[in-house]
């Protein structure tokens, strides 16, 4: 599945997972949960990080407070399908990314001093013969900036593929550090995972550290 057809998929997915939450009763709260309020000690940082954290917790809360229980299994299935294909999606970016880099690279070593030399005998050697020594001249200044805008363009096409790469493996990396909302487990029986011992506070699978 190519990147534009994933991301179609992607909102299908989060579209589907929103008309489980209105048929649930849920659109409002889990909006109110998308934007918790602030601390005006926190920094950008803590915030995003309470957020995220108090969209994790509130999701569950609000699922698994779902008394039906069919469509609270629907509701967790297809929120772990959500989670499954954005990191394939991020997955693919990065791999998108690579390529790109990939091709810069490959135009930055064809665009070698042979190439230049054959450009500038070439025509050297038509310039010569319709306007004499001076065409030659003139005809070899041609092609050194013909070169050398070339060159700008392929190191510029360059640079963004590397920055493109960079970002999309700096995303890949920090969603790859949260936590999976809900378990293989949970989707199967519809009921929340147990606590584990060593902590009263967060379930099995996000004290584990398993990814979503």
């Amino acid at each position: 599945m190519d990147t534009i057809n994933r991301t179609q998929e992607l909102e299908r997915l989060r579209e589907e997972s929103r008309t489980l939450e209105e048929k649930a009763g849920l659109t409002e709260k889990m909006e109110d949960a998308m934007s918790p309020s602030s601390n005006p000690e926190w920094s950008s940082k803590e915030y995003f990080e309470y957020a995220e954290l108090h969209l994790y917790a509130s999701t569950r809360s609000l699922y698994f407070s779902v008394s039906d229980t069919e469509l609270r299994k629907k509701l967790i299935a297809t929120k772990r399908k959500v989670d499954a294909c954005y990191q394939l999606l991020l997955e693919e970016d990065v791999m998108a990314a690579k390529h790109a880099v990939s091709v810069a690279n490959t135009k930055t070593w064809h665009q070698s001093w042979l190439k230049a030399g054959i450009y500038g005998l070439v025509v050297s050697i038509i310039s010569c013969g319709i306007l004499g020594v001076k065409g030659s001249v003139l005809g070899v200044a041609f092609v050194i900036w013909f070169l050398t805008s070339e060159r700008d363009e392929i190191k510029y096409e360059l640079t963004q593929a590397v920055e493109r790469l960079r970002y999309a493996q700096e995303v890949k990396a920090e969603e790859s550090n949260v936590p999976e909302v809900f378990s293989a487990t949970e989707e199967q029986n519809g009921a929340e995972d147990k606590f584990d011992n060593e902590s009263s506070d967060l379930p099995r699978h996000y004290v584990t550290g398993k990814l979503r």
